[in-house]
């Protein structure tokens, strides 16, 4: 659903539970990843007012994934 979010193109808050287990598993690498390139916004349950409200007052366009434009051009030389 997070990707689906992201291709919307508002802007994307996810917020993380406790963990049960150690270590970082592939969905928080694959959060982090998305973070790194500003798709989304990161946060735990505590900062999650305050991402809301930096949300709503930021300026900035929110970060788009170019796959979709990519897939537009490709199938544009199908045609």
């Amino acid at each position: 659903m997070i990707s689906e979010a992201i291709a919307s193109g508002k802007r994307v808050i996810v917020f993380s539970l406790e963990k049960k287990k150690k270590g970082k598993s592939k969905f928080e690498n694959t959060l982090n990843h998305l973070k790194e390139k500003n798709f989304i916004t990161l946060v735990d349950g505590k900062n999650l007012r305050q991402a809301i409200e930096e949300s709503l007052d930021a300026e900035k366009p929110q970060t788009l994934p170019e796959d979709r434009f990519n897939v537009y051009k490709y199938m544009w030389r199908l045609l």
